[in-house]
């Protein structure tokens, strides 16, 4: 009966530090889809595709919250959000967690996006690929986005 005990308080500690483990690798997964070479915000901010595009620079490495809409769907991973004020869209990559948030989107959906701001380039594309698990096509998103940044959804509701 002793050793009965014993065995269920090991297998009970082992599954808690099995869950905590867990945990912690989660954390760090989502903390490094958002990873920038610029300080991250730890701030959601609510903001306009629009002011994005128009000074990009003092959102790169931001957490954003935008509500837009869908001007085309590039891809199962990728949208473009149409900015009513300057003739641009701005791409949207959908990491796992935000294609939970929605079954399907398509062009004209009005989205509640939160998600990281990054700049445009061919490596940073690359990076989140590899944070992703996914394969991009990096000349399309360039030549969409191009010159302005990026967003990796986070999260991603209909409105």
């Amino acid at each position: 009966m002793f050793a009965r005990a014993l065995r269920r308080r090991r297998l009970l500690r082992a599954l808690a530090w099995s869950l905590m483990g867990m945990g912690i690798l989660a954390l760090s997964l989502i903390d490094a889809s958002c990873q920038q070479p610029a300080t991250m915000g730890t701030a959601e901010q609510s903001t306009t595709v629009d002011e994005i595009l128009a000074d990009p620079q003092r959102f790169i490495g931001q957490t954003v919250v935008v509500d837009a809409e869908v001007n085309r769907v590039i891809s199962e991973r990728v949208i473009a959000l149409e900015s009513p004020v300057v003739n641009e869209e701005m791409v949207v990559i959908l990491a796992d967690q935000a294609l939970q948030g929605v079954d399907s989107v398509a062009a004209n959906d009005t989205l509640h996006v939160v998600g990281a701001v990054q700049p445009l380039t061919r490596e940073q594309i690359e990076q989140v690929e590899q944070q992703l698990g996914v394969s991009l096509d990096e000349d399309l998103i360039l030549q969409t986005a191009n010159p302005g940044p990026f967003l990796v959804a986070l999260s991603v509701t209909k409105q």
